[in-house]
């Protein structure tokens, strides 16, 4: 009976939700510097979502479209008329000002990456 404990007791620490830091999300600095000054305000340090946006990883809406498409959400926003997310996130999403296009495709990269 003693050695049934100690096995769950053992087995149970493994099997524990473990906590993915902000750096193990992104695959280099650069990235992540652009993603924390970029998205993160809205959609949070980890892109877990916030009170404003949804989140950026694991995400069924995300899922569906190409690197191009996220592309382009990110360059023009999302009007709210053509939001996924209605009564959630009413305001849709602005486009993202100061970041170069290269970045862009970079953060729309990323994104197509959490969501595959």
């Amino acid at each position: 009976m003693n050695q049934f404990i100690v096995i769950f007791i053992f087995c149970g620490i493994f099997l524990l939700p473990i906590s993915i830091s902000a750096a193990e999300i992104f695959p280099n600095k650069n990235i992540k510097i652009i993603y924390l000054n970029t998205c993160a305000e809205c959609h949070g340090r980890k892109a877990k979502g916030g009170g404003d946006a949804p989140r950026l990883r694991s995400n069924d809406f995300l899922r569906k479209y190409d690197v191009g498409t996220i592309n382009e959400m990110i360059l023009k926003g999302v009007p709210k008329e053509k939001s996924r997310y209605p009564g959630k996130y009413e305001g849709g999403m602005p486009p993202t000002k100061n970041i170069t296009e290269k970045e862009v495709k970079k953060l729309s990269e990323l994104i197509k990456k959490w969501n595959q």
